[in-house]
């Protein structure tokens, strides 16, 4: 079984087609961590039977970054499920991220394989709902020259190119020698991050700001998320200029809304069509996998045990800071 772990806090529409996207993509079994206290979507989450739900909203230290809240969780279900045999792999995602693999290739690679890594794809951003259904790719050097000559990148970097993370995401075999971090994993208490398997059948799709409500949402949630998130480059300056607006007791609500509006314009959307007349677009992967079920008495038993790992030390589950093992 394929597994995953998110910590969200996101609308009920988009949690929904998240977990049903990524049933669909190949996970069986997701393991969600709910912030901000939404009944509603714990609610809909509680009657899947293929999620189990955490209301995360219970953090004793709020303090903690959300990359940091993000590699607790994904710590305590790698050691919840360390020892379950039906859970093969688990994978760290985030909520608007979706599997894209082929599920038949990653259970047959050998026990040798440690981790693998989910190359990123991501959604373009645009106004146009005809053009949604398209998503790009890392570029080589020489397509992203030609792209910033066109002025249609800022530079010719892929770190411009995508909005979102270009590191990709990774999947471990459960094991409670190995933690999750956000984009790579490593041994517990070592310093160097272990080396993963990659292949053409193997990616995430990053449904980053696709929309100007989206863009809005997000930024919306990571400038309320508690400590800063770190970013790089032009993502910073973004959230910096995103936060200006916010905080601007000159503007109104209009006013606010027409600037965040031009952020998105200027900064944030692609220019599909001549995207698309280069040939560096491509339309967004479709799956159609029907997830396994746990066994009834092992996911009661699962079930049962992630409230005692919930009330263990958090630090306890931070790779590079466990000393000792105090969960049986």
């Amino acid at each position: 079984m394929i597994c995953t772990v998110s910590t969200v806090k996101d609308s009920l529409a988009n949690v929904r087609d998240f977990v049903e996207g990524n049933l669909a993509a190949g996970a069986d079994h997701l393991f969600v961590f709910v912030e901000g206290g939404d009944r509603e979507v714990l609610s809909h989450l509680d009657r899947h039977p293929h999620v189990t739900a955490v209301d995360a909203d219970t953090d004793p230290e709020p303090s903690r970054s959300l990359n940091t809240r993000q590699t607790i969780n994904a710590n305590r279900i790698n050691h919840l499920l360390a020892e379950v045999p039906e859970a093969e792999w688990l994978f760290h995602i985030d909520g608007d991220e979706l599997l894209d693999i082929d599920k038949e290739r990653l259970l047959a690679l050998g026990p040798e394989v440690e981790v693998v890594r989910l190359v990123p794809k991501e959604s373009v951003s645009t106004s146009h709902p005809e053009y949604a259904d398209y998503v790009k790719h890392l570029l080589e050097p020489d397509e992203l020259a030609l792209l910033k000559v066109l002025d249609l990148v800022d530079s010719a970097s892929n770190r411009r190119w995508f909005h979102g993370h270009v590191l990709g995401k990774v999947g471990i075999r459960p094991s409670r020698d190995l933690g999750l971090h956000i984009h790579h994993a490593r041994r517990f208490g070592a310093e160097e991050t272990m080396e993963d398997f990659r292949a053409e059948w193997l990616h995430i799709v990053h449904h980053e700001s696709v929309t100007l409500q989206e863009f809005v949402r997000k930024w919306e949630a990571h400038l309320g998320a508690g400590p800063a998130t770190k970013f790089r480059g032009e993502k910073e300056l973004v959230r910096a200029a995103v936060r200006g607006v916010l905080a601007n007791d000159h503007l109104d609500d209009e006013g606010r809304r027409r600037c965040l509006a031009e952020i998105y314009r200027r900064r944030i959307e692609d220019d599909v069509p001549a995207l698309l007349d280069l040939g560096v677009l491509e339309h967004a992967p479709t799956h159609d996998y029907v997830p396994r079920s746990f066994p009834r008495r092992r996911l009661r038993r699962l079930e049962e045990q992630l409230p005692e790992l919930l009330e263990v030390d958090p630090n306890f589950f931070r790779p590079r800071q466990r000393e000792s093992d105090p969960v049986s």
